[in-house]
C-alpha cells in the first residue's frame, strides 16, 4: 500500500504499550516521524528504543495528561520536537478505575478532557501546516456496557460510531476546527477502526492496514 505517509508527523498519546504503542509503530513503519507520551519514563525508553529502528525521528516525553498543565505541556514540547503535527492520535484511558467520584473525576479528565485539550492544540499547529486528522480511540465498551467499568462505557459512548451517537465528541471538535476562516484547510476525519487483536499489538495484519487505509483515504 502506498500511503503517502512519508515525513508526515504523529503524536500519539498513551503510546508507550498496547493499541497506542502499536499504532505509532505502524506509523513510524511508513516514514512518519512520532511523538508518544506515557506517565512511566521506563516504558516511554523502551518504546522509544524500538520505534527508533525505522530510522525516523522518535520524540518522548513522560506527562500525566489528566491534568491541564500536563497534557497542554506535552503537546507543546512534542509540536516543538516533530516541527509541527499531521495525525493525533488520542489514545489514553483511566480504564474506568473505581465507580465512585473518584473514579468519575479520573476517567472525565483522561478519557474525555485530555482528547479535547490535545485536540486543541494539535487544531492551532493543523492551521498552520495542513495537517488534518484527529483519530480518537474508543472502546467496545462503548457498545456493551462491561460491568466492571460502567462509568468508562459511558463515557466510551460519546467516542463511539454509533448511529444516533455518531462521534459527538470527534464532531464537535471538528466543527471547532473548521469554525473560522483560518482553519477552514482543515479537513475532517472521523474514522470507525474496529480492531480484530486481542493482544492489542497488532498481530493481525488487517488492523494495521485498516488504521493505514483510513489515512490514506484522509490524504486522497
Amino acid at each position: 500500500m502506498k500511503t503517502g505517509l512519508t515525513g508526515k508527523r504523529a503524536i500519539v498519546t498513551g503510546g508507550s504499550r498496547g493499541i497506542g504503542y502499536a499504532i505509532a509503530d505502524a506509523l513510524a513503519a511508513e516514514g512518519m516521524a512520532v511523538s508518544i507520551c506515557a506517565r512511566g519514563q521506563q516504558g516511554l525508553d523502551a518504546a522509544s528504543k524500538n520505534l527508533s529502528r525505522h530510522g525516523g525521528n522518535v520524540h518522548s516525553l513522560a506527562a500525566d495528561v489528566a491534568s491541564k498543565e500536563g497534557i497542554e505541556g506535552y503537546m507543546d514540547a512534542a509540536i516543538t520536537a516533530l516541527g509541527g503535527v499531521d495525525v493525533l492520535v488520542n489514545n489514553t484511558s483511566a480504564f474506568g478505575g473505581s465507580e465512585d467520584e473518584a473514579g468519575w473525576d479520573s476517567s472525565l479528565n483522561v478519557d474525555v478532557m485530555a482528547l479535547v485539550r490535545a485536540s486543541w492544540k494539535a487544531r492551532a499547529s493543523m492551521a498552520e501546516t495542513g495537517g488534518d486528522s484527529i483519530i480518537n480511540i474508543s472502546s467496545i465498551t462503548g457498545l456493551a456496557t462491561a460491568g466492571r467499568t460502567p462509568h468508562m462505557a459511558r463515557l466510551k459512548l460519546l467516542l463511539s460510531n454509533i448511529p444516533k451517537h455518531r462521534h459527538i465528541i470527534t464532531r464537535q471538535i471538528i466543527s471547532e476546527l473548521t469554525a473560522s476562516p483560518q482553519d477552514r484547510s482543515i479537513s475532517k476525519v472521523a474514522y470507525g477502526v474496529r480492531l480484530k487483536s486481542n493482544d492489542q499489538s497488532f498481530s493481525k495484519k488487517s488492523d494495521r492496514r485498516s488504521l493505514l487505509a483510513a489515512l490514506v483515504r484522509r490524504k486522497k
